[in-house]
């Protein structure tokens, strides 16, 4: 009889989640090789020899990358390190209410957040100027648009940093990191070898998968890096999307084949996350 219930749950599941996906999917695809799309003509591998064999996407792959890897490690320390110094704080007084905030703010509310604090004419460049560090706002390092993707990098990691301090405070409780710290001061460990040896890799090993799905998210995310990033060279998501929208249609099979090769990135990155979350709760 509990059959029934779970397959009929699974069909409705593939209906309304999976079959759109791939049929999105087999669209891109069709498109990405001549096959579909206002100017598809016949088969050919031209849009994915001009992705795969171009600067410009292995220079936006890299930059995203790059960014993901850098945000996602900012705000896993910085939840690991309120987790180890101000887990009390975490659940009650200002500091819980400062956590929550990040949470309920959307990226691009954090990424016009970023302009107005971080940009050329913003707080810190006239705090600065005020300040007399330097003559005129515009003297500020540049921590918007800038080559190193500064911007988007500390917008992504305020935004997760306080989901990494609340996810590991609370695998601090779940997993008894506490006791399994008092066992090994028990038995002589100091303070220091306590948090390296065993606080640290018990709460990073349950944060493991998380941290790859966040990263795979910032990999893809567009509003943060269309408002704080340079032109060139550009983040997938908004090379894809420029792509996409220009008026020379000859560019929509790459932005389709580009599309893909971060769905064929996303998917794996997903499986892989979900592996090491098995693995986490067998242990």
């Amino acid at each position: 009889m509990r059959d029934g219930p779970a397959r009929a749950g699974a069909l409705i599941w593939a209906a309304f989640a999976v079959a759109p996906v791939a049929a999105g999917a087999a669209w891109a695809l069709a498109y990405s090789v001549g096959a579909a799309g206002a100017l598809g003509d016949g088969w050919t591998l031209r849009p994915w020899a001009s992705v795969l064999g171009g600067a410009e996407f292995w220079q936006s792959l890299v930059l995203s990358a790059a960014v993901a890897c850098a945000a996602t490690l900012l705000a896993l320390a910085a939840g690991l390190a309120a987790v180890l110094f101000l887990r009390p704080q975490l659940h009650r007084g200002p500091l819980a209410a400062a956590v929550a905030l990040p949470l309920a703010t959307p990226p691009i509310v954090g990424a016009f957040l970023a302009l107005q604090i971080l940009g050329a004419s913003g707080l810190l460049a006239r705090l600065a100027a005020a300040a007399g560090l330097i003559s005129i706002p515009s003297e500020f390092p540049g921590l918007v648009n800038d080559p190193l993707a500064i911007g988007i990098v500390l917008v992504h990691a305020s935004l997760a940093a306080p989901y990494f301090a609340l996810l590991m405070a609370q695998s601090w409780k779940d997993d008894r990191v506490g006791r399994v710290s008092e066992v090994a001061a028990s038995l002589g460990a100091s303070p220091g070898q306590r948090r390296r040896r065993v606080e640290i890799p018990l709460l990073l090993r349950r944060a493991s998968g998380t941290a790859l799905l966040m990263a795979l998210a910032v990999l893809g995310s567009y509003e943060v890096p269309l408002l704080l990033g340079r032109q060139a060279p550009q983040m997938l998501s908004v090379l894809t999307m420029r792509k996409l929208a220009r008026y020379d249609l000859t560019d929509r099979p790459d932005a389709f084949a580009i599309a893909l090769l971060y769905a064929a990135i996303t998917t794996a990155g997903v499986w892989w996350a979900s592996r090491l979350t098995r693995k986490t709760d067998a242990r």
